[in-house]
């Protein structure tokens, strides 16, 4: 690695040419002949810029023309610290959900689902929701997500679009989505951003959100149904909504 030195610095800076998680070593000493050294491993990450388009080549994913095809490809090949950018305009079949367990950002070019007009949706008869989010530093941001199922009743297939337990999903319209329960999301934790949810269904509670922890913040959530007792809209068990929208939701009981 780089080795910076000399006297009376205030402040060190050191540039990062590659990707990747690198371990910083500081050592400090006086006139007295102290010394004193602290060590960070993986404390600073670089990342890249991947892409994903239909028209991509399928390659190295790191530039248009070479775009991975598929979203899930272009996140595999991302190295922590990396943003995923995703094409206008598109239109993304996905028959397995989009698994994001690192710290990387999945974003449209335009970083807003009316903006971008990119849709995500489930091309496959089984069942099988959107996407998957799981690292506190993960990011998807700007996509029209849709037709996701999850409609078993069991706490793994809670949440038709997405399944989100850590992380942070923004700027996203959910709509047509179908679950057992949290018809479009099931929030464990993380926070939900500028989003509309409307016009999902859950078989029992929250047609728009089921929420055990985490934050619904700056969203609107309309027209969703819960064939349950409670909850059209949302259903909580835990959790927070702050400055959000919740109106013309339907529960059946």
């Amino acid at each position: 690695g780089t080795t910076l030195t000399g006297t009376n610095l205030l402040m060190v800076t050191n540039s990062y040419g590659a990707e990747g998680s690198y371990t910083v070593s500081l050592t400090v000493s006086n006139s007295s002949g102290q010394i004193y050294t602290l060590i960070q491993t993986n404390y600073v990450t670089i990342g890249g810029n991947y892409y994903a388009s239909i028209y991509g080549d399928n390659t190295t994913y790191t530039n248009w023309t070479t775009a991975a095809v598929d979203i899930q490809t272009a996140v595999n090949a991302a190295t922590p610290g990396s943003i995923v950018w995703v094409a206008d305009q598109q239109l993304f079949g996905i028959t397995n959900p989009i698994s994001i367990t690192k710290p990387i950002q999945v974003r449209s070019q335009s970083a807003d689902w009316q903006a971008s007009t990119t849709i995500i949706y489930r091309a496959t008869s089984l069942v099988q929701r959107v996407f998957y989010i799981n690292h506190p530093k993960a990011v998807v941001d700007g996509f029209i997500i849709t037709n996701g199922l999850g409609n078993a009743n069991s706490i793994t297939n809670y949440g038709g679009a997405v399944a989100l337990v850590q992380g942070t999903l923004r700027n996203c319209l959910l709509t047509l989505n179908h679950a057992y329960n949290g018809g479009a999301v099931m929030l464990f934790d993380g926070t939900v951003s500028n989003c509309v949810l409307t016009d999902n269904l859950a078989d029992s509670q929250g047609g728009g959100v089921y929420l055990i922890g985490g934050n619904v913040v700056k969203s609107r959530i309309e027209y969703n149904r819960a064939n349950g007792s409670e909850g059209g809209g949302v259903y909580m068990v835990g959790g927070y909504i702050r400055n959000s929208t919740i109106c013309t939701n339907y529960a059946a009981g």
